[in-house]
C-alpha cells in the first residue's frame, strides 16, 4: 500500500543493525584474506632470500677453495682465539672462523712458496647465538708476496678490531657443528653446517645448510 504523500520512509533500528552486522562480517572476511595473502607473500619472499644466501655462499666458497692450498679453522675472529698456531683446530674440531690461503712458488717454479692471497669467513656472533657471516679478502701483489716459511699466518690476519666491518655474505646464521659453523674434516676438507635465517623478530624462516669443500692443495 503506498505511503501518504506527506509521510517520509525511514530504516528501522533493526534494519540498520542487520546491515552493519553484514558489513562487519564482510570486513572480517576481507581482512582475513588480506592477512593470509600478506603472510603467504612474506614467507615466499623470505624463503627466496634464504635460497639466495645458500647459492651465493656455496658458489663463493667453492670458487675460493679451488684457488686455495691450505685452510685453518679457529674458535672465533677474536684475537684471543686466533693469535697462535696452537689456536688452529685439528681433526673433527670446530670453530666459527675459517681462513683459506693461496700459495705458489715465486718467482720461479722451483723457488720457495709465497702466500699470495688470504680469504676469511667468520660468524659475527657468540657460539650458539644467531649472527651474520662476514668475509674478508687480502690479495698481495707480487712485490708484496709473503714467504710462507717465514710468515706465520696468524700474524697476517686482519686486526680483531675490524670484526663486523667486512662484507656480509649471509644475513643470519647459527652453527650446527657443536654450535659452530665450520668443522675440520680429517685435515683435508671443511664441513660447513648451519641454519640460515631470514625474517624478523615476529616471524623467522630457516633452512639447514650443509656443504663440504676441499682446497686444491
Amino acid at each position: 500500500m503506498p505511503l501518504p504523500p506527506n509521510k517520509k520512509s525511514a530504516y528501522s533500528l533493526v534494519e540498520i543493525l542487520m546491515v552493519m552486522g553484514i558489513l562487519g562480517f564482510l570486513m572480517v572476511g576481507v581482512l582475513g584474506i588480506f592477512i593470509q595473502s600478506h603472510n603467504g607473500m612474506f614467507v615466499s619472499v623470505e624463503k627466496t632470500k634464504i635460497n639466495r644466501d645458500m647459492r651465493m655462499f656455496t658458489g663463493d666458497m667453492a670458487n675460493v677453495a679451488r684457488s686455495s692450498n691450505h685452510f685453518f679453522i679457529y674458535e672465533s675472529f677474536d684475537a684471543v682465539d686466533r693469535n697462535d698456531v696452537l689456536d688452529r683446530k685439528t681433526r673433527t674440531q670446530t670453530g666459527d672462523f675459517l681462513v683459506l690461503v693461496s700459495q705458489e712458488p715465486y718467482p720461479n717454479p722451483d723457488d720457495d712458496f709465497h702466500i699470495t692471497r688470504i680469504v676469511g669467513y667468520y660468524r659475527n656472533a657468540a657460539t650458539g647465538a644467531l649472527g651474520p657471516v662476514m668475509k674478508f679478502e687480502i690479495d698481495y701483489t707480487p712485490a708484496n708476496y709473503k714467504k710462507a716459511s717465514t710468515n706465520q699466518i696468524e700474524t697476517l690476519l686482519p686486526a680483531a678490531g675490524t670484526k663486523g666491518t667486512h662484507e656480509k655474505i649471509v644475513e643470519m646464521s647459527e652453527g650446527l657443528a657443536n654450535g659452530s659453523l665450520f668443522m675440520n674434516y680429517e685435515d683435508r676438507s671443511i664441513m660447513i653446517k648451519g641454519q640460515i635465517y631470514h625474517g624478523n623478530e615476529y616471524k623467522r624462516l630457516t633452512d639447514t645448510y650443509n656443504l663440504t669443500v676441499t682446497p686444491r692443495g
